[in-house]
């Protein structure tokens, strides 16, 4: 493949290349370049939006270049600003360790074999730990001016709505862009939302600028926000074959080219029958048609299989459209009576009561909040309005889904004899 090809190939997905040229000169040297993705230990899982800046580190390390995650074990510890209207809270060393500890095996399942040209793992802590106080001063801090990091979005705003920002706040990105320096990185990734953070690191490294390569975020299965731990709206590649199916199924209808392109690399123009084409062989036979409901089940099934194998995938689906196409029980599915109290005069029932009445949820504000984070659904259709309210009658039968693995058959029988 040429440096030019190599270029076109980053960017199918909607990757953006900045330092673009000095990319190109870089490739052309034919010398393996240093290729850096940093990744602070502040989740427990790895969803399918951390896939995407994982993958593309693994396609510079196919093409042999010479691979680096960067775990912020320092950097977590501080807690990183990027995209909230308020600090986030640092983590301790226990929960730094035991996220990482969870981690790892399921990065090593993004990657795979990588025997032919490992990926080093390496931890922030190791040198910002043994920095001296002015050395910090001196090669971290004085680099960087305070007019430089009130221009970061998300600083701005804050200024502007008159909220704090604190001084390890400021800090963060020059720390993370001092990762760079230290590993005399040629190429930094990371998501698009990290673009500030990134462009430093060009600051770090000035007598050959590091080239940064952003890529597109993923945004969850809420339809708004990005995938998120915090805000719930993920799907864990761990997760169960099925819970990953039916996750898809229930995600908006506008995102299924934005997952086809960012997961997959399909271009939003692509049509749904070439999409077909490309997967034809694995579903030939069992009852496609060309319909949206049928290519987010196509999409549905690719990421099951990208996880779990082609037969867990044919599995998960199968059972799928047993449940919800043909509304058959699951296995295990329990029978729940709709509480009396959860319908309203007109007949009328509140999903939001009729989880927290079931004790699925906590309360119904945590009810609420499971619903804004598109956890809940009902046959298989998402629930995306917390005040949401459906007609009694249209229950009786139907199976509620919340989370990851509540699954209910509901029945009215309770209420019509009242």
């Amino acid at each position: 493949m040429t440096p030019s090809q190599f270029i076109q190939f980053l960017r199918r997905d909607g990757t953006d290349i900045l330092g673009e040229a000095e990319f190109e000169e870089k490739l052309r040297s034919g010398r393996r370049l240093r290729v850096k993705l940093g990744l602070d230990p502040t989740a427990k899982d790895v969803h399918l939006g951390w896939s995407v800046v994982i993958n593309k580190l693994d396609e510079f390390r196919r093409a042999g270049h010479e691979c680096f995650i960067i775990v912020g074990d320092f950097t977590a510890s501080i807690g990183d600003p990027t995209g909230r209207n308020k600090s986030r809270p640092p983590l301790s060393d226990e929960e730094i360790e035991a996220n990482y500890n969870i981690l790892i095996p399921q990065l090593e399942k993004i990657l795979g074999d990588t025997a032919d040209n490992p990926v080093r793992i390496m931890f922030n802590g190791n040198w910002f730990e043994q920095a001296r106080l002015s050395q910090v001063v001196t090669e971290m801090l004085s680099q960087v001016t305070v007019n430089q990091l009130i221009q970061r979005e998300d600083f701005k705003n804050r200024l502007a709505s008159g909220q704090p920002i604190f001084m390890h706040e400021l800090v963060y990105p020059i720390f993370q862009a001092f990762d760079s320096a230290i590993l005399s990185a040629d190429v930094e990734i990371g998501g698009s939302d990290q673009r500030f953070n990134c462009l430093l690191g060009r600051d770090f490294t000035p007598e050959a600028p590091q080239t940064v390569v952003l890529c597109p975020l993923l945004r969850g299965t809420d339809g708004v926000q990005k995938m998120s731990q915090s805000i719930g709206n993920t799907i864990g590649i761990t997760e169960p074959p099925g819970e990953q199916f039916g996750k898809t199924m229930s995600i908006p209808d506008n995102l299924m080219d934005e997952w086809f392109h960012v997961l997959f690399g399909f271009k939003p123009s692509d049509s749904g029958e070439s999409l077909w084409r490309r997967k034809e062989a694995a579903i030939a036979g069992e009852g496609f048609e060309f319909n949206p409901k049928d290519k987010k089940r196509l999409l549905a099934r690719m990421i099951v299989e990208k996880w779990h194998g082609i037969v867990e995938a044919e599995r998960a689906d199968a059972e799928f459209q047993r449940v919800f196409s043909q509304r058959q029980n699951p296995t295990d599915m329990q029978e729940v009576q709709i509480p009396v109290e959860c319908v309203d005069v007109h007949g009328l029932v509140s999903v939001a009561d009729l989880v927290a009445k079931l004790e699925i949820s906590k309360s119904k504000s945590d009810a609420k909040r499971l619903i804004k984070g598109g956890a809940v659904s009902i046959d298989g259709s998402k629930i995306d309005d917390e005040f949401a309210k459906v007609e009694l009658h249209k229950l009786d039968g139907g199976i509620l889904t919340v989370g990851k693995r509540t699954v209910l058959r509901l029945r009215v029988e309770n209420v019509l004899a009242q």
